[in-house]
């Protein structure tokens, strides 16, 4: 019987044999353009700065390694020149790669973006002292203008450009180099939408600053403008931005008046830290008519500022576009010495939806959480969305039942940090409901709903629905702040910056 069953025997092992590699080499079978849309979403899935400098420095870039898989991957990677058109770049330079990436991402426009910091290099060099990456620093400071020089024919391809550099290692020279050579650029710009330029500059705040005109040869296309230094653009290039952020620690009041006259479309508006020189309030200024401006976000400008611009904005148009306001942190004597001033006319932005407002911990804030959370009603009575940021408002939390009837949506952040009661947000949404203004959602950080129990979650989920969001780090991650999000309000800013 044995001699009679062997072929069959064999036919099955060459059967099994010839489907395991089958199986193995299935996934060679797929379309190679499924493989673009793959490999094209794993290039572009990384929008978080760190995800990012792993992306590009601890290991190849994915492109890379996606084309040392095997012949196939290879193929496919290397003529998806998409894959190739974003260039992240961290000390020390690798111009060959740049080079490389340059030419195989024609056509397309490139999105280009250079961090050094000292984060940066701890990041990527983690088990070297400090001395040692001072050295890799320096070297790169040394070697920059060969990276310009890799970086310039291609300049009139690039769809953004983004330079930041931090505090800890000197590389202050290379924001200075890049600064001259843009504003001195022989040519114009054609495809340029972004302009991100961020660091710590002292020669910025020296008599006189630094007052050239970013690409004086013209940037047809370029909107979205984020400079924390008081660069001139030129008329028709500003006259184009719908984004702006500025660092108000270089301007003083006047400056950026004239600055944002010269933009009236204006749709985004970030300004961060207090003004330098001038502490005068704003309304010995022209009125400023920007008639587009939807959102507004001011961190650490201090409160008074903060208000006065806001009146400024509103007393200038019969119907502000005003849509979204972040105003970080809130301090009760400067809201009081603003509204004691005259306040808000009524009605003063009626297109008003969400507000989002961060607070001091304690015990820099002395003033009574309930007269601050309603001062702050008073300002904007008909929004249906607010987010409280740290546990600065905890015993204002109360007052939310008789205010805001409006409010759908109730955003709170940083609940650990004070010892934030639980409670009270069960007794809120309970008493809200009975008085007939129920809220439809309570949004909290992901930190802070960890600290919440089981129980405590069914009994919320009870009267209101109850997500994880996080407005505050949202917003500051679209605004390119750079600093560690997890930090609250309070630790953002030099201390000295914050005014009335």
């Amino acid at each position: 019987m044995e001699p009679m069953l062997e072929p069959i025997h064999q036919m099955a092992r060459q059967l099994k044999q010839r489907y395991q590699i089958e199986f193995q080499t299935l996934i060679l079978r797929l379309p190679s353009e499924i493989f673009d849309i793959i490999f094209t979403l794993s290039e572009y899935s990384t929008d978080d700065e760190y995800d990012l400098r792993e992306h590009w420095s601890r290991t190849k870039p994915f492109v890379l390694t996606a084309s040392h898989v095997c012949r196939t991957w290879r193929h496919i990677a290397l003529t998806n020149s998409l894959l190739w058109a974003r260039i992240y770049v961290v000390p020390p330079w690798k111009p060959e790669l740049i080079d490389l990436c340059h030419k195989r991402s024609h056509p397309y426009l490139i999105d280009f973006r250079l961090t050094a910091s000292k984060a940066s290099l701890q990041f990527t060099y983690p088990t070297l002292t400090y001395r040692e990456l001072v050295d890799i620093g320096r070297d790169a400071v040394e070697d920059f203008h060969n990276l310009y020089e890799v970086l310039a024919p291609h300049i009139t391809r690039y769809h953004t450009i983004s330079i930041h550099i931090s505090v800890g290692i000197d590389f202050e020279p290379i924001l200075k180099y890049f600064l001259d050579r843009l504003c001195s650029f022989p040519v114009p710009v054609p495809c340029l939408r972004k302009l991100c330029l961020q660091g710590h500059l002292n020669f910025m705040r020296k008599p006189g600053g630094y007052d050239r005109t970013v690409f004086s040869s013209g940037a047809p296309a370029l909107t979205e403008v984020i400079m924390l230094y008081p660069l001139s653009l030129r008329p028709d290039c500003a006259s184009r931005i719908t984004r702006l952020h500025l660092n108000f620690g270089y301007l003083s009041q006047r400056k950026f008046h004239g600055i944002v006259l010269q933009c009236p479309s204006l749709e985004s508006l970030v300004g961060f830290n207090g003004f330098n020189h001038e502490l005068g309030p704003f309304q010995y200024l022209k009125p400023l008519r920007l008639p587009s401006l939807s959102s507004l976000q001011l961190y650490g400008v201090g409160t008074l500022a903060s208000f006065q611009l806001l009146r400024m904005l509103s007393s200038s148009l019969k119907r502000p576009a005003l849509r979204h306001l972040l105003v970080a942190p809130i301090r009760g004597d400067g809201l009081q010495m603003f509204l004691s001033d005259g306040g808000f006319a009524p009605k003063s932005f009626p297109a008003l939806e969400t507000l989002t407002v961060g607070s001091l911990r304690a015990p820099v804030m002395e003033w009574d959480e309930v007269q601050i959370v309603r001062n702050v009603y008073q300002c904007f009575p008909d929004i249906v969305k607010v987010t409280f940021v740290g546990g600065g408002f905890r015993d204002g939390l109360s007052s939310l039942v008789s205010l805001w009837p409006n409010l759908q949506t109730l955003g709170l952040r940083g609940l650990q940090e004070h010892h934030f009661r639980k409670q009270d947000m069960i007794n809120l949404v309970i008493a809200r409901r009975e008085a007939g203004v129920p809220l439809r959602r309570l949004n909290i950080d992901r930190t802070s709903l960890n600290q919440i129990s089981p129980q405590e979650l069914d009994q919320l989920r009870e009267g209101v629905e109850v997500k994880e969001d996080d407005e505050w780090r949202r917003l500051r991650r679209e605004s390119e702040i750079d600093c560690d999000s997890e930090e609250m309000p309070d630790r953002i800013f030099h201390p000295l910056q914050y005014q009335f």
